[in-house]
């Protein structure tokens, strides 16, 4: 049986980069005990410093921790940190609830739930969407898949790291949503360079086209994070 809500206090993330350490950082300061781990150690340094307890390895972390909260860059990093040698859902105690936010494939979140059964441990998906800024804010856009009473005994979990948190149904359909989400977000950066682009090569000024873009039609919510970007040179 999963932990009762009320009672979920100790918390082993896992994976501490540019989401997942903005995420860390909100759980502890929202008063949860938070076991770290990343293979890069330094990387939990500000999260030590705010109270967290630095794993030394990823089994060494498991420990009696009620949620195992991972994010990770991709599926090949989810596969092996979930059922290598010292997979987390090989060595979880019984029980234990693991959220993943990564971005992650279909069929990999779904063997992920089948296998995470076969040892007596509730899964569920929980890939995020906005960007780094928000993730430190507490304002990402959650998708969760996977038992509705599980989601319910973790909402309070979701609800220090995001604004609006959906729950998606069936595990696959959290990772599904992520990826429409993602082909959109890419598509309307890719057409809003090219815009800039052909004002640019038409003899306009860029910051000339792109003040007319932010007072169209045109304009949205990737345009106004991501051309920011463009003028600073971080693209």
């Amino acid at each position: 049986m999963s932990v009762d809500p009320s009672l979920i206090s100790h918390i082993y993330f896992v994976g501490l980069g540019n989401m997942g350490n903005p995420m860390a950082a909100n759980l502890i300061r929202a008063g949860y005990q938070l076991t770290v781990y990343d293979l890069f150690a330094e990387k939990a340094s500000n999260l030590v410093a705010l109270g967290a307890t630095l794993a030394p390895s990823l089994a060494l972390g498991i420990a009696d921790n009620q949620i195992i909260f991972v994010s990770l860059p991709g599926p090949k990093e989810v596969r092996e940190v979930m059922l290598g040698d010292s997979g987390l859902l090989k060595l979880a105690r019984p029980g234990t609830i693991i959220i993943d936010s990564s971005t992650s494939s279909v069929d990999l979140v779904r063997e992920l739930v089948a296998f995470a059964a076969t040892r007596s441990l509730d899964f569920l998906e929980a890939p995020v969407t906005n960007a780094v800024d928000f993730a430190a804010l507490g304002r990402l856009s959650i998708f969760v898949g996977g038992d509705a009473q599980i989601f319910a005994q973790c909402q309070p979990v979701f609800d220090v790291l995001g604004e609006k948190i959906f729950y998606v149904g069936q595990p696959g359909n959290g990772a599904t949503i992520k990826l429409l989400t993602n082909l959109l977000w890419f598509v309307s950066a890719a057409a809003i360079g090219e815009g800039l682009m052909l004002g640019a090569k038409a003899g306009i000024p860029v910051e000339t086209v792109w003040a007319a873009i932010k007072s169209s039609a045109g304009n949205s919510w990737v345009a106004e994070h991501d051309v920011p970007s463009i003028f600073a040179g971080h693209y």
